[in-house]
Order: structure tokens, then C-alpha cells, then sequence
């Protein structure tokens, strides 16, 4: 038997991280070209919009306690660091608030999106920062090996829950697809974490 030394092993999981990045890109491409190939132009303008949006409400719902858990836990090299309620109070307030931003901007901005769908895809934004906030606490514990398995997750929830819904159900190119993919990914991720 080989044991491998500290430095060695840290280069293998360097190597793991590069690759389950590589497999992330993979997998967020793969996810683009279904959406593309399997909907209207106008729905998928609706989904890079929507993609846009969760982009920049991200930080909006962390209030940057992704780099707070990066830079505690690093510093202290442990992971014992947990959330206390003042956290914990900022990030439901912050929540409330790009859901509701979320949810009447889909609404207004897109006139032939139903209250219902703009509802569930408000919950996007919530399962996309609350993945961001466990992969910082995994990053800043230097939990490597989480780290490797959580990075390419979301994106291959993504791309399984796409194949299902356009190939085995074989469901229709419109607004439906859309919100039928948000719902059933951000339940996924919610129950993930």
C-alpha cells in the first residue's frame, strides 16, 4: 500500500477540482442547448432574461455571507462556524425581497407570463443562492471533497431534469416547460441542501 503524501494528495484534489469545473461547463452548455434546440425563441429570451436575473439577485439574497463563510472558516481553519441568528434574519429579509423583486419584475416585464409562473420562478433565485452559500461553506472549510461532488450538482440536476421533461414527457415548447424545469429544479436543490 501507498500512502501519499500531504502534498500529493493536494494536488490530486486539485486535479478532481479542475475536472468537476470542466464537468460544470459541460453540463451548464449541455443544459443551454436543450432549452435552445427545445423552445421558441421567445420562451428561450424569456429563460436567458430569467437567467440574467438570477445572476444579479444572487448577491442581493447573500448579502455576501458566501465570502463571510470563506474568509471565517479559513482563517480559523475549522468548520464549526455556524450561522447566528442575526444572519440567519438578514438572509430571510433578503430572500423576501428578490423574490418579491423577481416576482413583479417577470410579471410586468413579460405581459403574457401568468402570476402563477412568475411565482414559481421567484423560487429560482432562492435555490441558486442557497446552493452559493453551501459551496462557499465548503470552500472556506476546504472541504475538498464536498467541494468536488457539490460543484458540477446543480448544473447535472439541471441537465437531468431537462432531459426528462423534453424527451421522456415529452413536454411542450412553451412558458410551461420553463416553469415545470424552475420548480422541479429549485425543489431538488432545497432538498439537497
Amino acid at each position: 500500500m501507498v500512502l501519499l503524501s500531504k502534498d500529493d494528495m493536494n494536488k490530486i484534489y486539485l486535479l478532481l477540482l479542475v475536472g468537476s469545473t470542466g464537468l460544470t461547463s459541460v453540463f451548464n452548455f449541455l443544459a443551454q442547448v436543450l432549452i435552445a434546440r427545445n423552445t421558441q425563441p421567445y420562451i428561450y429570451g424569456i429563460y436567458s432574461v430569467y437567467n440574467t436575473l438570477l445572476l444579479m439577485t444572487i448577491p442581493l439574497v447573500t448579502l455576501g455571507m458566501g465570502h463571510y463563510l470563506i474568509k471565517v472558516n479559513a482563517e480559523k481553519n475549522t468548520d464549526n462556524e455556524k450561522l447566528t441568528i442575526n444572519h440567519l434574519f438578514l438572509l430571510v429579509v433578503s430572500s423576501l425581497v428578490s423574490f418579491l423583486f423577481i416576482f413583479v419584475f417577470l410579471k410586468f416585464y413579460f405581459n403574457e407570463i401568468q402570476w402563477f409562473f412568475s411565482f414559481i420562478l421567484s423560487f429560482g433565485v432562492l435555490s441558486y443562492a442557497y446552493f452559493e452559500l453551501v459551496q462557499s461553506y465548503f470552500i472556506g472549510s476546504q472541504n475538498k471533497r464536498f467541494l468536488i461532488i457539490w460543484q458540477p450538482y446543480l448544473h447535472f440536476v439541471r441537465c437531468t431534469i431537462l432531459i426528462f421533461l423534453i424527451y421522456v414527457i415529452r413536454f411542450e415548447s412553451d412558458i410551461k416547460l420553463v416553469v415545470v424545469f424552475t420548480m422541479l429544479f429549485s425543489f431538488i436543490i432545497f432538498l439537497s441542501i
